[in-house]
């Protein structure tokens, strides 16, 4: 058996050796365990920011969700517009046919009573006119015979004084 000496030196060697060794990796571990620690607070800053991209992108997803909405009303109020719109479109289609049925009568039937009424007013000139010309013989032939009474008068003035 090994005496306490012999002990205590292989103790001694292996401490330099293995101590020798592990001082190196102690060193070694304790910048990786620094490096990892760097590295879990980058990653910590990524999931931040990771986290304020997500939150941006919902609030983004929101304002899209918003903004289909108010398409989607404003596709709502174009249809009825179109609607509408095919209704005017109707209506001038009727106002288009009855204004030329309009001008059709017109043309045919209107324009036609309205000849129809200029003769019968010519012919009604011509007959006021020879009633006026009657009418003017009738106040020539009453001037002439006032006229005739007077010279009687006169005549029948001197014959009594003669």
């Amino acid at each position: 058996m090994l005496e306490q000496k012999d002990l205590e030196m292989i103790s001694e060697i292996v401490d330099k050796v293995v101590g020798n060794k592990i001082e190196p990796l102690d060193k070694r571990m304790k910048s990786m365990k620094t490096k990892i620690d760097a590295v879990e607070n980058r990653i910590g800053a990524v999931e931040t920011k990771i986290d304020a991209v997500e939150n941006r992108i919902g609030v983004i997803e929101t304002k899209i969700d918003a903004v289909e909405n108010r398409i989607g009303v404003v596709e709502t109020k174009i249809d009825a517009v179109e609607n509408r719109i095919g209704v005017v479109e109707t209506k001038a289609d009727s106002l288009d046919y009855s204004v030329r049925d309009i001008k059709l009568t017109l043309e045919n039937e209107t324009i036609k009573q309205i000849k129809i009424v200029a003769e019968g007013h010519q012919i009604l000139n011509r007959k006021l006119d020879k009633a006026l010309e009657a009418n003017n013989e009738r106040e020539i032939l009453k001037l002439r015979l006032a006229h005739l009474e007077n010279e009687i008068r006169q005549v029948k003035d001197r014959l009594a004084i003669v």
